[in-house]
């Protein structure tokens, strides 16, 4: 299914990480008046998150393949930490709940290297360090660029909310939608 791209205007990020004047006020623009905005990756190469983004992508198609009985072995009761089986919490309708799972890899666990992280994400533990390392350098990045653009002195730019070695809530999220019956919903 092809479906339409909403009319948001695209950033290039190798533009902001060459401090090009021109695009970081596109930036803020499209934050302050869209509030959203395609990021174009293109010329990232140097951080792998293409070739990472498709083993994600890998990881996950068989991660979520796994039996049930499997994946909850990860299943840790919380909203920021492992696995999340379909029909946990509310879903989009009255009286329904949610037709998703999820597998939350927290960042601060992933640094100190946490025996709580689930088994296949461990086996992957380099996989999802770049991914997510990537991942903290573009929104630093765009933190900066921000900073930049309104001109917020030293001690409160953005990205200084958001160092490397400060406790964070950041998580990579990996949603799957199980096929289910739509004579149901």
């Amino acid at each position: 299914i092809e479906l339409p791209l909403a009319q948001l205007p695209t950033i290039s990020f190798s533009k902001l990480a060459h401090a090009d004047e021109d695009e970081t006020r596109r930036l803020l623009s499209a934050s302050s008046y869209e509030g959203f905005f395609y990021l174009d990756l293109a010329g990232l190469e140097s951080q792998n998150i293409e070739l990472n983004r498709h083993s994600v992508l890998d990881f996950m198609e068989k991660y979520f393949a796994q039996p049930i009985d499997v994946k909850m072995k990860d299943d840790r009761k919380s909203e920021i930490h492992g696995y999340k089986p379909t029909g946990r919490f509310a879903g989009a309708k009255e009286n329904q709940r949610d037709l998703y799972e999820t597998l939350m890899v927290h960042r601060d666990e992933l640094v100190v290297n946490s025996p709580l992280l689930p088994v296949d994400i461990q086996r992957r533990k380099n996989l999802f360090d770049e991914y997510i390392g990537a991942s903290h350098y573009i929104t630093q990045t765009i933190l900066a660029c921000l900073s930049d653009a309104l001109g917020v002195p030293n001690e409160s730019r953005f990205e200084n909310f958001h160092r490397d070695m400060e406790p964070t809530r950041t998580a990579l999220v990996m949603l799957s939608y199980p096929p289910t019956d739509p004579m149901q919903h």
